[in-house]
């Protein structure tokens, strides 16, 4: 879509899969310039202009079957925790309805899916959430089968 890239990950090993997957791409097609570094979403600054943003939220503990309460309680609220602080950091480095797209965790339980529960202070954050009109938000939920931890896509807007 002729946007630069810019992508970060708190662990090296990720950037470094990131910059083998765009030389891969950029072998097929041409695409806009980017930049990988090492960083913590939680602190960093990005260079303005922001278009928009598209994020995975770290996944936490790799899991080989379905959470205990206490565990589930605890990756949830990991979750919170740093998709709260990844949020107030992005926030004042956004212009108004910048779009903000967030691939959360959501945990098997059962045969439903729990995702990490931050909806209710997305406007306290400075956050609108993007309702679709064809699609319902849950139905945006993937995992793969046997899988115990999936993502569910959020769309926001800066305020």
């Amino acid at each position: 879509m002729g946007f630069k890239a810019y992508g970060s990950d708190i662990e090296q090993r990720m950037v470094d899969y990131s910059q083998t997957n765009l030389d891969w791409v950029s072998g097929v097609k041409d695409i806009p310039t980017w930049r990988l570094e090492t960083g913590d979403a939680r602190k960093t600054s990005w260079q303005p202009p922001v278009a928009a943003v598209v994020s995975e939220i770290d996944l936490g503990d790799p899991l080989d079957e379905q959470p205990d309460s206490a565990q589930l309680e605890r990756l949830q609220s990991e979750a919170r925790k740093l998709i709260d602080e990844f949020l107030t950091n992005l926030q004042p480095q956004l212009k108004s309805n910048t779009p903000v797209v967030l691939a959360i965790p959501a945990w098997r339980i059962g045969r439903e899916f729990t995702p990490a529960a931050t909806l209710d202070d997305l406007e306290s954050l400075g956050y609108n959430r993007v309702e679709f009109q064809h699609v319902n938000g849950n139905a945006l939920l993937y995992a793969r089968s046997g899988q115990y931890v999936g993502r569910k896509i959020i769309v926001l807007k800066r305020k």
